[in-house]
């Protein structure tokens, strides 16, 4: 993964009984240059609601419309170990 140099949008639930959420806050600080979007109380697979954020989201960043910058990871301010920032989005969050 550390090899990989192109953007990655990681999406997951945080309430995912299958692939716990810690997998992919692990694997975005892993990437060079990786968001990570968490749904809060979604499980491993979205109900319609949380499906549609993440379908909005995902259009977003393969458009370049994703302005999301700097990096909360656990709520935390922060780079990580990586040059670039990370983001976690929550989908509670409104339009950025």
């Amino acid at each position: 993964m550390e090899a990989y140099r192109r953007p990655v949008l990681i999406v997951h639930g945080d309430a995912d009984n299958v692939v716990p959420i810690g997998y992919s806050r692990r694997a975005v600080e892993r990437y060079h240059d990786a968001r990570l979007m968490e749904i809060p109380g979604a499980g491993h697979g979205f109900n319609s609601r949380d499906f549609e954020k993440a379908l909005k989201r995902i259009r977003q960043f393969l458009t370049g419309e994703d302005t999301t910058t700097g990096a909360i990871i656990n709520g935390v301010l922060g780079c990580g170990q990586n040059k670039h920032p990370k983001t976690e989005m929550r989908s509670s969050l409104t339009e950025r």
